[in-house]
């Protein structure tokens, strides 16, 4: 049963209940009946009692019996205190923890014994005029739990307060704390990410442009040279051995070879002479032509004194003689020209001297173009393809071919063939005669010219006789195409 209430509070305050236990008193806190009130070395505690009892104002350091008589007022709270060595032991306990409060107080020894406060006085005070002062706008604190207005205990202010005194601030209702924090609540889900967009396909990658179409290979260049020797020989001019370039080339030499530079150049290797890569005194370099020439250009290098050259047709006789220091030169090139045509140029060594005396030659030579004795006059080629081509001689009085007339141009095709046995009525058949009436000749792009003459004039070399001048398209030129084209039936002659 609640008969006391704390009002006010300044320092610690206990409850004893009758078994001894203790509970630590809060502002509001109350106070059940035969409990002990118990306060802290200066401390004070502001009492109420709502059964109209007086306020009373217990100082530091006391003990008070909660009785009936003491909430009715009946009591004088003197008389409800304990004695002060038990006091003193349970307020020296406070200080020491390793004391158990239990040992020192005995519940069945709290009674009325009389007791002082701290200074040995009364531990307590009966307010009977505080409610001169208890005006709403009056009662202020100045510090938490403790009236302002109230005497200290060592006053020894006594009284009663009167019956029309305000109330004791209600105590607060105990904290329900029988209900627990909510649970709580569960997060939500969270939302399913979407699903990601599908790729664009990719572009179909673009068709490879068609690579051009290669340029047809440009036609191999006609050789100016069909073939090359070394040879030995004397001081005389177009006589024995050099008498006849083709008699030459077949004979050969035993001490003397050509020889091909890496340069390019050509020279002769004669045993006991110096220099096996020049061209010396009493060696000859002959050149055998691709095709009868009007003219042909050669570079030289090398000392040329008394150097020569013989030209020579095509059954490979002799017709002239020149000296390669009379010839116009530049930046080593020289041409050698002759109004008939020819087909084997030799290269002397000589000296400036007599029978071999003076300074010797010693040079090289490579040969750079070839002037053929015939060119085709390309802006009047007739381009014909049939089986057979016939020929028909003109009249006896009709001028020969000459140079600047119109070439007929042929290809043949397979199975084509040409004709000419109606050109080669004068022909008696021997085939060592054969060249008096058909020659061939390279043609500026590698094609071959066939020169024919129904009469036989070719005995002399003299190609510009010719009655009839063909360019054969597509058959490539060589030494033997003549003796091809006659094997093959590509020319039909008896």
């Amino acid at each position: 049963m609640s008969i006391a209430t704390i009002h006010s509070l300044q320092g610690q305050a206990w409850a004893r209940n009758t078994e001894g236990q203790l509970r630590e008193l809060r502002l509001g806190d109350s106070l059940e009946l035969e409990e002990v009130l118990v306060t802290s070395p200066g401390g004070q505690v502001l009492l109420t009692f709502p059964q109209a009892g007086e306020p009373v104002l217990v100082g530091g350091g006391t003990e008070l019996l909660m009785s009936q008589s003491l909430a009715d007022g009946d009591q004088d709270p003197d008389s409800a205190t304990l004695d002060d060595a038990e006091l003193d032991s349970f307020l020296a306990a406070l200080d020491d923890p390793a004391i158990d409060l239990l040992d020192i107080l005995d519940p069945a020894a709290a009674g009325l014994a009389a007791g002082g406060g701290e200074a040995g006085g009364h531990g307590f005070v009966r307010l009977p005029r505080i409610v001169e002062n208890l005006d709403p706008a009056n009662f202020e604190f100045g510090q938490p739990g403790v009236a302002e207005n109230a005497p200290p205990p060592s006053e020894g202010i006594a009284g009663t307060v009167p019956e029309d005194a305000s109330e004791a601030p209600p105590v607060p209702d105990d904290v329900d704390d029988s209900t627990g924090p909510a649970d709580p609540v569960d997060p939500d889900d969270p939302d399913d990410p979407d699903d990601p967009d599908d790729p664009d396909d990719p572009d179909d990658p673009d068709d490879p442009d068609d690579p051009d179409d290669p340029d047809d290979p440009d036609d191999p260049d006609v050789p100016m040279i069909l073939s090359f020797s070394g040879h030995t020989v004397g001081a005389s001019d177009g006589q024995g051995t050099l008498g006849n370039a083709r008699e030459l080339k077949e004979t050969g030499s035993q001490s003397a070879a050509a020889v091909l530079l890496p340069s390019g150049f050509y020279a002769v290797d004669h045993q006991g002479n110096n220099d096996p890569d020049a061209i010396e005194a009493g060696e000859a370099l002959l050149f055998e032509l691709s095709g009868l020439a009007m003219a042909a250009t050669f570079e030289l290098f090398g000392s040329l004194h008394g150097a020569t050259y013989n030209l020579y047709d095509s059954d490979g006789a002799f017709f002239y003689k020149g000296s390669l220091e009379d010839l116009a030169m530049q930046d080593g090139l020289v041409v050698i020209e002759h109004s008939l045509p020819f087909a084997f140029i030799a290269f002397l060594g000589g000296t400036t001297g007599p029978g071999q005396s003076g300074s010797g030659s010693a040079f090289s030579v490579r040969p750079v173009e070839l002037d053929p004795a015939i060119a085709p006059d390309t802006e009047s080629l007739d381009e014909t393809s049939v089986e057979t081509f016939g020929w028909a001689l003109g009249g006896e009085d009709e001028e020969p071919l000459s140079p600047e007339e119109s070439v007929s141009s042929y290809r043949l095709g397979e199975g084509d063939s040409l004709d000419l046995r109606e050109l080669l009525t004068e022909w008696d058949g021997d085939n060592e005669t054969l060249e008096h009436f058909l020659q061939v000749t390279a043609a500026e792009d590698g094609d071959t010219h066939l020169h024919i003459s129904a009469s036989g004039a070719f005995d002399d070399g003299e190609l510009y006789f010719a009655d009839q001048l063909i360019l054969l398209e597509g058959i490539a030129y060589h030494g033997n195409v003549l003796q091809q084209l006659i094997e093959d039936n590509q020319i039909e002659i008896e």
